[in-house]
């Protein structure tokens, strides 16, 4: 049997056939029933069903749509809150570090006049300042108990080595006399100013922790270079473990000068904020040179301070960096033995011999390797 499942018309065939009026079949045409028809067990849907199913779905689309679009626009929003929070996280941790480096060039700013001394062992009555009295006596240094504003011990550190004393000066200059003048202690021991067994001696600057961290750190990297790769014809090192301010070097004159052959002692001493400043070098044996003072001390670009000349002589290039090293150093001073800059004012007398009599400044430079190699001179 035929089955009609057009909404105008439900009937099926049979029921087509039946006895109706035009006005009653019209009436079924033009208001089609909206009861879905059963077919095994299914519904079937009206067009308008579809169509209303379909609008159902198109709001719920675009509320997930627009759902959607809020969720982006807060994510969007988080990230940028986050972003932001990063750059303030950046600019607080540099606040933090600029103020951690102010203060630590406070703190050590207000430990300039300060000594810390060594060695000297503790006795149940003593007075400290006397002791530093003494040791100023012993280096040349005359000073005062007017000059002393604090002198104590610190708490031992280390079993079997005597509590370090630590002294401040009223004066920044008589600080600097002390620590200029400490190597006069080299052969002194602990007995010269206590009655107690002996003990070397050293004078060091007083340190913040970071800065002494930095200063081992740098005297680690110097040691290293010059340990593992010497350079040929350079031997130097700290003067012992515990006085890492103060080095010796062994120079030996370049070949084919006036210096050939000779064994040149000098000293390093390294200031507290190395490498930021630049060692001073002086020759410890009798020199004569257009760029070493009649004292030893040697002057040439590499040590002096960073920054522009003054004078206008010589380019920041030329001068100390924080990126020099002591091997650099040794080398630049052995060129300099090799090629003196005779427009240096370091020693005049010998700057104009270099320049107008060549044979006499070389008979004085043969006469001074003669002396380093304890050679009689001629």
């Amino acid at each position: 049997d035929t089955k009609w499942f057009c909404e105008s018309c439900e009937k099926d065939a049979a029921a087509a056939t039946t006895n109706k009026s035009v006005s009653t079949m019209d009436s079924e045409v033009c208001n089609p029933q909206t009861t879905k028809p059963d077919l095994g067990g299914k519904n079937i849907y009206s067009i308008d069903d579809v169509m209303q199913d379909l609008g159902r779905m198109s709001c719920q689309h675009n509320e997930i749509n627009h759902n959607n679009k809020v969720f982006a626009d807060s994510i969007l929003k988080i990230e940028n809150s986050v972003g932001q929070v990063k750059l303030d996280n950046e600019t607080v941790k540099k606040e933090v570090r600029v103020l951690a480096e102010r203060n630590e060039e406070i703190d050590q700013y207000m430990r300039l006049n300060n000594v810390l001394i060594d060695g000297i062992p503790k006795l149940e009555k003593e007075n400290v300042r006397d002791i530093v009295l003494k040791i100023g006596e012993k280096i040349g240094v005359n000073i005062t108990e007017n000059d002393i504003d604090i002198a104590h011990r610190l708490p031992q550190w280390k079993a079997g080595k005597p509590p370090t004393i630590i002294v401040k000066f009223v004066r920044r200059t008589i600080k600097e006399d002390f620590m200029r003048e400490k190597a006069k202690l080299r052969n002194t021991n602990s007995v010269s100013f206590v009655n107690a067994p002996a003990h070397n001696i050293y004078l060091n600057e007083h340190l913040t922790a970071s800065n002494r961290k930095k200063f081992a750190e740098a005297r680690k990297q110097r040691d290293d270079e010059l340990t593992l790769n010497p350079p040929e014809g350079i031997i130097a090192g700290p003067i012992n473990e515990e006085n890492f301010f103060e080095w010796e070097a062994l120079i030996t004159g370049p070949e084919g000068t006036c210096f050939e052959g000779g064994v040149f002692p000098a000293k390093l001493n390294f200031p507290p904020d190395y490498p930021l400043s630049p060692p001073k070098m002086q020759f410890t044996c009798e020199m004569f040179h257009p760029n070493i003072y009649t004292d030893g001390r040697v002057c040439i670009s590499i040590l002096h301070a960073p920054g522009d000349d003054p004078m206008g002589y010589e380019s920041s290039a030329e001068r100390w960096s924080p990126v020099q090293s002591v091997e650099k150093i040794l080398l630049s001073v052995v060129s300099m033995l090799a090629e003196p800059n005779d427009e240096s004012g370091a020693n005049v007398d010998a700057a104009k011999m270099w320049r107008e009599d060549r044979d006499e400044f070389n008979r004085i430079a043969e006469r001074i390797v003669r002396k380093t190699l304890g050679l009689p001179l001629p």
